[in-house]
């Protein structure tokens, strides 16, 4: 059951875009509710890198933020490039995320106090992270990649609860916790640049 409003949580977030597009009152106000997201995501995120991996998490977020921003000033004719590679590191490191989520959801719904406060905690994030991947990538990428991109969270999500100890448990916690801040980071950045109106693309 936990696993299931996990995934409608992931699910929902592209719809909730739609919703938001089609709301008159708020369309205008859309980069600033987009901004406050990323931001609510990214923070939580990092925060729970640093439980994970110690403050030198920030280090290798604020790397992630500041790295792409370099090679694009450094590689201005190479921008859009970046631009993709960074955005698909970040996919990456959200299918790692999401394979922890599940196996988070598993354990949590196993131990002895049912473990409500973390199942929460997991569920509910789900709705802003695929909202934030669904606006970071449908406008520039095209819808296609951006449905792959949530289905392939949603795989990572169902193979984290079934399997996600085994997988996650031959890799160092800190090492993890290092290369996820780093994503945070490259997201926060995709969502600056998202916000300033850089590379403007639409899809349908």
């Amino acid at each position: 059951m936990v696993l299931i409003l996990a995934l409608a949580a992931l699910l929902a977030g592209p719809l909730a875009w739609q919703l938001l597009q089609r709301w008159t009152g708020i369309h205008k106000a859309l980069g600033l509710v987009m901004g406050v997201v990323m931001a609510g995501l990214v923070t939580l995120i990092i925060t729970h890198t640093v439980q994970e991996g110690g403050l030198v998490a920030l280090v290798f977020a604020l790397f992630g933020f500041v790295l792409p921003l370099g090679a694009e000033r450094a590689l201005r004719r190479s921008e859009w490039t970046i631009h993709r590679v960074t955005l698909a590191l970040g996919i990456a490191g959200l299918l790692l995320h999401n394979l922890s989520d599940g196996a988070a959801l598993a354990a949590a719904s196993l131990s002895a106090d049912g473990g409500t406060a973390l199942l929460m905690a997991v569920i509910l994030h789900r709705l802003p992270a695929g909202l934030a991947v669904w606006w970071l990538v449908s406008n520039d990428f095209g819808t296609r990649l951006a449905i792959g991109s949530i289905a392939a969270m949603a795989l990572a999500t169902i193979a984290g609860y079934f399997v996600g100890e085994l997988v996650l448990g031959g890799l160092d916690e800190a090492g993890r916790a290092w290369f996820i801040a780093f994503v945070a980071g490259s997201l926060a950045h995709l969502a600056v640049h998202r916000l300033g109106g850089g590379h403007e693309r639409h899809h349908h």
